[in-house]
């Protein structure tokens, strides 16, 4: 997705519940991200497989329902992620963002476009509703 075509009042499809705070380049913020950096939505190239999951999602001791967790990387080459920092999980104290940030090293994402050039170094923010997926077969 090419941020700079959103208009001021446009949003970008994130998978959460931030779109009301985009900017007009889709960024989130203000200073949001790590350091006040601004937060773009991230668009996954493909969504982390269960088996990826689960070896860190193994210390968590049950995936409640409605269970998410949110995370800001920062934008790296060939559609990686680096340095990813834990944003916040609902329920608190689960362990789900913590399982998440570990296994970011391996997560396929879009990087953020502005003017049709691939945003690189920048933060994105990653959402993952643990809901969708089968928290059975995750905790297994």
């Amino acid at each position: 997705m090419d941020l700079s075509k959103l208009s001021s009042g446009g949003s970008a499809s994130s998978g959460n519940n931030s779109e009301s705070r985009l900017g007009s380049n889709g960024a989130i913020g203000p200073g949001l991200g790590p350091g006040g950096a601004q937060l773009y939505p991230v668009a996954w190239l493909r969504e982390p497989y269960i088996a990826e999951l689960a070896p860190y999602l193994a210390a968590v001791k049950r995936i409640p329902p409605g269970a998410s967790a949110d995370i800001a990387c920062r934008m790296a080459e060939r559609n990686r992620v680096e340095n990813c920092q834990i944003i916040g999980e609902n329920p608190r104290g689960t362990g789900l963002a913590k399982a998440l940030r570990l296994a970011a090293w391996q997560f396929l994402v879009k990087p953020p476009r502005i003017d049709n050039k691939a945003q690189l170094g920048v933060w994105v923010r990653i959402h993952f509703d643990f809901a969708t997926k089968a928290a059975d077969d995750i905790a297994e």
